[in-house]
């Protein structure tokens, strides 16, 4: 058994027990840590003056570790360059000659885009296309014509370049060819391969009843089987995965701490970078 430790949650004040070599940990679950994440994400730390090495200016460095080398406006711009090497602007000449006849014609009857007004109505109407799917099948599309995959986040490029910044257990896996949000996803992937069965990892977003979504992480098509694996429960994700099961009438096996030991047991010693 690992030693434990009892820490203080930095958001809720409530006590909970954490693994030692975790006992920097702040926060007692997900909710919590997701609160800690907004609370934290735009801090600005004591700023350290640098020059860019892409426009040899001056700039003053807010990040935590000071790792940051190059301005604002240079980071913004080489988002853009990335963006247009990639195609993600290119548009036909059918589709720009009909986005100016649109925009002539709406410019015409007096819409104006820079109003309050428009901004508020902009605003439903994107929370109503998410909310409907309907945004998420345009991506989907999008993505699927220009890279091939059902989202740009899927791409090998992407994955291979943010495992680098990502932490030791998320992050990209060379011998599956994804990448993961655990360790235990990880060999859970290893796990189907070894036993030779065909599966899809977090393959679609699902659509419940209450408007909310649900992602699965695993998917046998072989089998129509669905599988969640969870080391952690809080009750947004149990609230999910119930919902999920009773709306879509899915088959969904949850794989918790009992079964992924069961597995380990039995196969880490024999499957191939196993993550212990």
């Amino acid at each position: 058994m690992p030693t434990l430790v009892i820490n203080q949650c930095v958001i809720c004040d409530k006590s909970f027990e954490v693994a030692y070599k975790k006992r920097s940990q702040q926060t007692c679950g997900k909710d919590c840590s997701y609160s800690l994440r907004s609370l934290t994400r735009n801090t600005q730390h004591i700023p350290f003056e640098k020059i860019c090495v892409t426009c040899d200016k001056s700039f003053n460095d807010t990040s935590k570790k000071k790792l940051v080398t190059r301005c604002t406006n240079c980071i913004k711009m080489g988002g853009v360059q990335k963006r247009k090497e990639n195609g993600s602007y290119k548009r036909t000449d059918a589709q720009n000659e009909k986005l100016s006849q649109s925009l002539k014609e709406k410019y015409a009857n007096g819409w104006n885009p820079n109003t309050e007004e428009h901004r508020a109505k902009l605003s439903i109407l994107m929370k109503d296309r998410w909310q409907s799917g309907e945004m998420a099948e345009m991506t989907r599309i999008s993505c699927q014509e220009k890279y091939g995959v059902s989202h740009h986040t899927h791409r090998l490029e992407y994955l291979k370049t943010i495992s680098k910044f990502s932490y030791a257990k998320h992050g990209f896996r060379n011998d599956i060819g994804i990448n993961v949000r655990s360790s235990w996803e990880a060999n859970f992937a290893r796990y189907l391969t070894f036993i030779g069965k065909k599966w899809e990892y977090e393959p679609r977003r699902l659509k419940l009843n209450s408007g909310k979504t649900y992602l699965p992480d695993f998917y046998l098509p072989d089998e129509d089987v669905y599988y969640e694996i969870k080391g952690f429960w809080n009750d947004r994700s149990r609230e999910k995965v119930s919902d999920a099961v009773k709306d879509l009438k899915i088959t969904l096996v949850v794989i918790e701490q009992e079964q992924y030991d069961n597995i380990k047991r039995e196969f880490s010693h024999l499957i191939p970078n196993w993550e212990f």
